[in-house]
């Protein structure tokens, strides 16, 4: 199983470099998930698509929105063509808010503006609330800790029409996890490849994900 992955920019000498952390390959391919990067400066991803046999798309976190704006534009080309081709999309951290951005939601928030502990969402873990009763049933409970890296959010006012909300924490109101309402595409807050308070849930997650169950499953 295959599936591209979009890529962080960094800069080495003022010049834009496409980068992406060994964690997301070595934990996608214990799932059985092969991943692929996608340069931020390809200009050919519909024949990269075709050829590779992608079979999904993971947008990965890094650079806040509107940062890179090159970055930005070319996972707006990569979420259009998994929609064409209805294929499983996860988004991470970022990955999420660009999801939400991308169908119409917000744009996401500074913690720092309404949070106070912004502390319990960076470098750190917190537990999250369930509220979806499809995804209670999936994980098997209603209360699960995740890791924080990340200083922008989503309020609840925030989020998409087209999109429905499957997690929030509890302790800031910000949103943790959320779905389209219509295609396989969800989006997570935390990083299920980094250290995680509970493996057991990104397990869970990430084996609906590559069987295309749950929210994932073909509409």
């Amino acid at each position: 199983m295959l599936f591209a992955i979009s890529c962080n920019i960094k800069r080495y000498h003022n010049s834009p470099g496409d980068f992406l952390y060994s964690d997301y390959i070595q934990f996608f391919e214990e799932k059985g998930i092969n991943i692929l990067p996608v340069s931020n400066a390809s200009k050919s991803i519909e024949f990269c698509f075709n050829r590779s046999k992608i079979e999904g798309l993971i947008l990965s976190g890094g650079n806040d929105l509107g940062s890179e704006p090159v970055r930005d534009s070319q996972e707006e080309l990569l979420l259009s063509l998994a929609i064409e081709l209805k294929l499983p999309v996860l988004g991470i951290c970022r990955g999420m808010q660009f999801i939400n951005y991308y169908f119409g939601g917000g744009f996401p928030i500074d913690i720092a503006t309404t949070d106070k502990n912004i502390e319990d969402h960076v470098v750190s873990s917190h537990e999250i609330k369930i509220v979806d009763s499809k995804w209670k049933d999936l994980i098997g409970k209603d209360r699960v800790n995740t890791n924080s890296f990340h200083r922008q959010g989503l309020n609840m006012d925030q989020i998409s029409k087209e999109l429905e909300v499957l997690a929030i924490s509890e302790s800031s109101g910000l949103v943790e996890a959320l779905c389209h309402k219509e295609y396989p595409i969800v989006g997570i807050q935390w990083h299920p490849e980094r250290k995680s308070p509970d493996n057991q849930v990104n397990d869970i997650i990430l084996k609906s994900l590559k069987y295309q169950t749950c929210y994932w499953s073909a509409k």
